[in-house]
């Protein structure tokens, strides 16, 4: 954060850099990456920050749907800055739509109940910003919830007519087989009886 702020053109490149590597793998490093991010997001200027919105908002929402307690809680905890929150309000109509839907399902199904409070207070926060972006993006929301559950329940439809279709064969393989399997006993019983 020291040589950002001596040359503040570095700061696209260095967040661009640490999203790259964000180690997805290791929560407490996320953790750590989290620290580094804010303390970047501090030094910059609204018009950067409307530069990298959209990628680093994607991986934060990455974050806030992660099943980890303190990397979801760290990412929420990104609201907790004044300002960033300023930042935010002006690129709310990109970043709501981004980190809706994760912000959504952990408010009403994370494990941690310290994380669906923190859900809730940061959807309130977007709430009080822009109500009508939130109540679009709720729509929005539950209407691709509606289409998802479509969707699946098509999918399982075809697949019980394939099933359905297959079964026939399927049978009729395994009387085959069965037979098969009989006639080869029958006529392994009838060697041995030749034999002795």
């Amino acid at each position: 954060a020291q040589y950002l702020e001596k040359d503040p053109a570095l700061m696209e490149l260095v967040l661009a850099h640490l999203l790259k590597y964000w180690p997805v793998s290791n929560s407490a490093k996320e953790v750590l990456f989290f620290n580094e991010l804010e303390e970047i997001l501090y030094l910059m200027e609204p018009e950067q920050f409307a530069l990298v919105q959209e990628p680093l908002f994607r991986r934060i929402a990455k974050c806030i749907g992660s099943e980890h307690f303190q990397v979801c809680e760290r990412a929420l905890n990104v609201w907790n800055n004044e300002y960033i929150i300023s930042l935010i309000t002006d690129g709310r109509h990109v970043i709501l739509p981004i980190i809706f839907p994760p912000l959504f399902r952990i408010s009403k199904h994370h494990w941690n109940k310290t994380i669906r409070a923190l859900a809730c207070q940061t959807m309130k926060i977007f709430m009080d910003m822009d109500l009508a972006l939130f109540s679009e993006c709720t729509l929005g929301y539950k209407e691709s919830l509606r289409a998802q559950k479509k969707a699946n329940k098509r999918r399982e439809e075809r697949w019980r007519a394939l099933e359905a279709a297959v079964q026939p064969q399927i049978e009729a393989e395994r009387a085959a087989a069965d037979a098969a399997a009989k006639a080869i006993a029958a006529a392994a019983a009838a060697a041995a009886r030749r034999r002795s």
